[in-house]
């Protein structure tokens, strides 16, 4: 018995972090049934060995979110923690030697200046709204495009100082504290400090940067040392966003880098960035996120023409500490090489993948490869690009210098791909020197899923990959196209997400970037950051910043994470932002008034408008798969105009169902009776105004009747005449569904909660379009963006194909055919309750929660159900099986066998 995954801020050994009221956790690993702790004790010195915090016996059976409750935190300074527990059995448990590090915590403590090739700019992009909106909207209506942004590319610069250390003194620690506008590559004696990868990340610029904290003290020696920072374009200048404009936060890269040495007698040395920096021209002739990376190789060995940098006094207002995981190179994979039917050389990784590809080759001085990256072949099996836009290149060019064996690992890019096209590889492309580096936010991966059907897991697998690859840095729509963090999808896939990885701290640091974004009035735009390019289309294709679901967001995330987690302080943290966009949608609502002609003189109908959320745009059940033009194309304007209202309505509904429930628990009483006061005018504006006395809607779609019933918009007696409309739709489509955006989300568990559990089964195993197995069956290896991305012959369209929203029915799969379920925030308490009835023999699968793994693996056999759970200390578990009551188990290893009835 041990104390295991002892942790600060979530993090294990933090380093950087600028909270001064940081909280410690940690689980109790054992292999005893029915161990619970029973009190707790925190220790907390500084770096001198100086007791700052002791908790003292604290009688508690919590575990999770200790807030430090001692001396003022100081600047720059290691912590060391001691946790000890006792539990019910009359053991003590130690964990000792962990710690966390602060960041600078003072502005005043910075000395760093800001340095850059020329002085700093306000954004340049030279935007035409009007034009740009048109632009969208006529791509959007599939007419063609006479529009190309600008395709300024510019090499990376290297900023370089040299400087001297006592060598007299030994040195005790060397840190530096390093951010940039743009991203950059940091090294110390011409050696990496750290495995980050696209440092500081993408952030909501304008007013929240983050800045990095190394340990640097093994890079350090007595005499002379070089520092060098190479700056490069990333999201602040690089090109990204729907029509792949570049400068879109400004035209001008600059870094801020702070290095403290401190020696064994206590003093210290510091080398700032300022004007004593100079600069060069790097090897990459250009680094862009989207277009790729173009190194030559041969200006490695070049002599270094250096040049003055430019001081900005830009100030440290918006730096904070890092408080997520960074990006990093996840794992490896090696490929096989194909010869396409046209002569092209393809490697096919066997899974589409964000990433970059390392390459090991040997050649002439001069030569230059080039590395095409693409998600699919065309349905012959050749080369092809199926990404909408501009500047979408996805290409790496290397130059070589003409050594014996070169390995170029691309920077500063990252490609959303499956297959690349080798083109001036001098000699024969092998498997062996070709290997894809998958990069991603390093959220360490908490849910496992299988099942005996082959399909299903292949499903997860996909759902695994889109995921991994659309979180990197901030939670995208897909790594190949915009590489933007639009908020409708997270909304539909947030609970997926947290089941699949750890993504606390990633979320928490996307949702402070929402804050930073959120308006004066309330507003939550669509995509979080907003950058300026985006801010000017939006508006003028669709009128307003926002829609209903996509800033409904800024409601549902803290939610989630606080119901999956059990951290409170994430309500606590966005409260106030939370009231303010329910303050605008209920402004919205309440100051519109959209009235049908049968209406204008009925006043029950004028009184219930202001609940209605049914003005501006909405995206509404975005892209339900029936919605099509005349010549059988997706009417993606049609699925949003056609159902908006509707779906607004209904997530206005959930929005203040959920924030009743924040305000209880956060003591706000007032609130919490004005949002559940206001859920039910909301519900019952919309039953008089859209579902008949038959139970039927005035827009017969599937996904409207998924909607209402999953945020009870109907009355009890209503409800079972919505399923069953529901059910007859379904079966009138063969069985397929026709759910869109918002409502595909609670597709799966609106049947199973309804009596519909056949059709359930059907929609579940259905691998005809548009279905799940159907991208199964047609060798998807992520999810797609359009259930018909492949057509049946195998036409490719143009499309993402790595896009994880309608991924989001893993969340039902964990919870349903697994039947792992929360009964408590944070899993404190369990359900254990699989459904046995979609003719699986076996399922198994677990979930690392913040109490510690649990695990089920049921099998049936012989008309027997076999059913063994795995429930960690300190949490609670009960376990509900077909033809018994519900039973508590409490913790720990259990195994049950259930007759045939």
């Amino acid at each position: 018995m041990r104390l295991s995954e002892v942790k600060c801020n979530s993090l294990k050994n933090p380093m950087g972090i600028d909270d001064r009221k940081p909280y410690f956790s940690w689980q109790i690993d054992t292999e005893q049934n029915q161990i619970y702790q029973t009190a707790y004790r925190v220790c907390v010195t500084d770096e001198k060995g100086q007791n700052v915090w002791d908790s003292q016996w604290v009688t508690d059976q919590t575990s999770t979110y200790i807030t430090y409750g001692g001396k003022e935190l100081e600047s720059k300074t290691v912590y060391t923690y001691e946790v000890a527990v006792k539990n019910n059995c009359g053991n003590i448990l130690y964990s000792r030697g962990n710690t966390f590090e602060t960041g600078i915590l003072d502005q005043k403590e910075w000395t760093a200046q800001w340095i850059g090739r020329k002085p700093l700019t306000e954004n340049s992009v030279k935007t035409d709204p009007v034009n740009q909106g048109q632009i969208l909207l006529d791509m959007m209506h599939g007419k063609d495009v006479d529009f190309k942004p600008d395709r300024k590319l510019e090499a990376c610069n290297t900023f370089v100082k040299n400087f001297v250390l006592s060598e007299k003194t030994p040195i005790r620690k060397g840190r530096a504290y390093v951010t940039a506008l743009g991203i950059y590559e940091l090294k110390i004696n011409g050696m990496l400090p750290t495995a980050q990868r696209f440092a500081p990340e993408f952030t909501a610029y304008d007013t929240y940067l983050e800045y990095q904290t190394y340990d640097i003290t093994e890079y350090l020696h007595g005499g002379t040392n070089e520092v060098s920072i190479t700056l490069a374009d990333g999201w602040y200048k690089g090109k990204f966003g729907m029509l792949g404009f570049g400068e879109n936060y400004g035209s001008e890269l600059a870094a801020l880098l702070q290095l403290e040495v401190v020696y064994e007698n206590g003093e210290t040395q510091t080398i700032a960035s300022d004007e004593t920096f100079q600069y060069y021209t790097s090897p990459y002739v250009y680094a862009d996120i989207m277009v790729g990376a173009n190194y030559d190789a041969r200006l490695e060995a070049a002599e270094k023409e250096l040049h003055p940098c430019h001081v900005s006094k830009l100030g440290y207002d918006k730096l904070h500490g890092v408080c997520a995981e960074p990006i990093i190179i996840t794992q490896h994979l090696k490929p096989l090489v194909l010869i396409s039917p046209q002569g092209d050389t393809i490697l096919d990784f066997g899974q589409n993948l964000v990433g970059v590809v390392e390459m090991k080759v040997s050649g002439q001085a001069g030569d230059t490869i080039k590395l095409e990256h693409s998600e699919e072949l065309d349905k012959d099996g050749n080369f092809a690009n199926y990404i909408d836009g501009f500047n979408r290149d996805q290409t790496d060019f290397y130059t070589l210098k003409g050594d014996f064996e070169e390995v170029f690992l691309p920077n500063f890019t990252f490609h959303g791909f499956r297959y690349v096209r080798v083109s001036g590889y001098p000699g024969e492309v092998k498997a062996e020197n070709f290997t894809a580096c998958v990069l991603g936010s390093d959220c360490v991966v908490s849910g496992t899923f299988k099942t005996s059907d082959v399909r299903l897991n292949q499903l997860q697998s996909n759902i695994l990959w889109s995921q991994k690859g659309n979180l990197l840095s901030i939670p995208t729509d897909c790594p190949q196209r915009e590489r933007a963090g639009w908020t409708g999808d997270v909304w539909v896939y947030g609970e997926t997400c947290c089941f699949n990885q750890d993504c606390l701290n990633f979320m928490k640091r996307w949702l402070c970037n929402m804050r930073e974004e959120q308006f004066e009035d309330g507003l939550i735009p669509i995509i979080v950051p907003y950058s300026p390019g985006y801010k000017d289309i939006q508006l003028q294709s669709f009128g307003t910043h926002t829609s209903a679901g996509w800033g409904d967001v800024m409601i549902a995330m803290p939610w989630y994470l606080y119901q999956i987690y059990g951290d409170k302080s994430v309500l606590e943290e966005n409260y106030e932002a939370m009231k303010k966009w329910m303050q605008y949608v209920e402004k919205e609502a309440s100051e519109g008034v959209n009235l049908k002609e049968s209406e204008k003189n009925d006043p029950k109908a004028i009184a219930r408008q202001k609940y209605l959320w049914n003005t501006n745009f909405h995206f509404g059940d975005w892209l339900y798969p029936s919605c099509r033009k005349e010549n059988g194309e997706s009417d993606m304007i049609g699925s949003a105009t056609t159902t908006k209202e509707h779906v607004a309505t209904a997530i206005y509904a959930n929005s203040t169902d959920i924030m009743s429930h924040v305000a209880g628990l956060l003591g706000d009483t007032d609130m919490e009776h004005y949002y559940a006061l206001l859920n039910q005018h909301i519900r019952e504006a919309f039953e008089a105004e859209y579902v008949d006395s038959n139970g039927k809607i005035d827009n017969d779609v599937q996904g409207l009747y998924v909607m209402a019933l999953a945020m009870h918009m109907v009355s009890e007696k209503k409800r079972p005449l919505l399923a069953k409309q529901l059910d007859h739709l379904i079966q009138d489509n063969h069985g397929c569904l026709d759910t869109g955006f918002m409502s595909i989300k609670f597709l799966m568990d609106v049947l199973t909660d309804n009596g519909l559990h056949d059709t359930a089964k059907t929609i579940l195993f259905q691998n005809q379009y548009p279905s799940w197995l159907y991208e199964i069956e047609h060798n998807a290896t992520t999810i797609w963006e359009r259930w018909n991305a492949v057509l049946e012959d195998g036409t490719r369209t143009i499309t993402s194909y790595n896009h994880y929203a309608f991924g989001c029915i893993g969340d039902w799969m964990y919870r349903n055919l697994l039947g792992i379920q929360k009964l408590a925030p944070g899993y404190k308490e369990i359900l254990i309750k699989p459904d046995f009835g979609f003719g699986l023999s076996y399922v198994e699968g677990n979930y690392d929660s913040v109490y510690g793994t649990i695990a089920v693996k049921w099998r049936i056999e012989n008309d027997q159900k076999k059913i063994w759970v795995k429930i960690p200390a300190n949490a609670t578990a009960y376990i509900e099986l077909p033809g018994q009551q519900r039973q508590k188990m409490g913790n720990g290893v259990f195994e049950y066998t259930v007759c045939r009835i």
